[in-house]
């Protein structure tokens, strides 16, 4: 018996190249990373596991709670980075690191801003309200996931090198 059922070993061979950069995974975060780093003038590769480009973030709602975004303006609804941690906080149990949720916080609303006004992803006129908030913070993609990944692979795909390799389990 053995050997029998084991997974196959995979081995992918880049060719010989040095990279300044190296992003793993080509869903929101990665492409979002290879992006700026690019643009920083990083020579950048992106390795991603899977067969399509997108990871979690083209099967998600791509949700972005923003404290303080536009549509809050527009609709006269108060918010701040202060009461988005406070929620965060109490809603995850108090365990995480009050640094990271203060980086999330205070860089949700640009990071939503760059999405929008860089790479061009359309969001719905209006903002969600998810469990644990006290007010509606989040804005949603038109087209939900595909509509925040379609922007970043259409504009960045060819300028980056993605290597995409199945994974045999």
């Amino acid at each position: 018996m053995s050997g029998e059922g084991a997974a196959a070993k995979t081995t992918v061979t880049l060719e010989d190249k040095t990279y300044d950069v190296v992003v793993l995974g080509a869903g929101g975060a990665g492409l979002s990373a290879a992006i700026e780093a690019q643009a920083a003038g990083a020579n950048v590769v992106v390795i991603e596991k899977m067969p399509y480009v997108g990871g979690n973030t083209i099967l998600s709602y791509a949700e972005l709670a923003c404290p303080n975004n536009w549509l809050q303006e527009e609709q006269g609804i108060k918010d701040s980075p202060e009461l988005m941690a406070k929620e965060m906080w109490e809603g995850g149990g108090k365990v995480a690191k009050k640094e990271m949720v203060d980086i999330v916080v205070n860089n949700a609303t640009a990071a939503a801003e760059w999405l929008r006004d860089e790479i061009g992803v359309k969001y719905q006129d209006y903002l969600v309200q998810e469990g644990g908030h006290s007010v509606p913070r989040a804005v949603e993609p038109i087209e939900l996931g595909p509509g925040m990944i379609n922007p970043l692979r259409l504009r960045f795909f060819f300028a980056l090198e993605v290597y995409i390799r199945r994974l045999q389990c």
